[in-house]
């Protein structure tokens, strides 16, 4: 199994509201948030990674066009498109970008960890 675990990357979710991920290498990525978060976080992805024709393929920081998506909490079971309580967050990828982040901008926090989780299970 191909995995790779992240840093906490609650100091970049609390500085920029949220994080962007390259999901095209990964069949699950599961976003742990070790307490409960102030605000709205949504639960998004993109094919569109903000190319410019002629001038650049676009990446991860230049994605756009992002549309609500399910997650499961993996404490229940429950379906959901929004990070409402620390859990584990896992992520169906069916798109090659992710984005977990506020609602609205400087409109979300969290005090605890953000820790991301990809695989690609055999």
């Amino acid at each position: 199994m191909l995995s790779y675990n992240s840093p906490d990357l609650a100091g970049q979710f609390n500085r920029d509201y949220f994080i962007v991920i390259d999901a095209e290498m990964w069949q699950t990525i599961t976003v742990q948030f070790t307490s409960a978060p102030t605000g709205t976080i949504s639960i998004k992805g993109t094919n569109d990674p903000g190319a410019i024709d002629s001038v650049s393929a676009g990446n991860a920081i230049a994605a756009t066009n992002f549309t609500t998506i399910q997650a499961t909490t993996l404490s229940n079971g429950t379906a959901v498109t929004a990070v409402v309580a620390a859990d584990l967050y896992k992520i169906t990828v069916n798109c090659r970008f992710i984005r977990i982040g506020a609602t609205a901008p400087a409109s979300a926090s969290t005090t605890g960890k953000v820790i991301w989780f990809v695989n690609t299970p055999r």
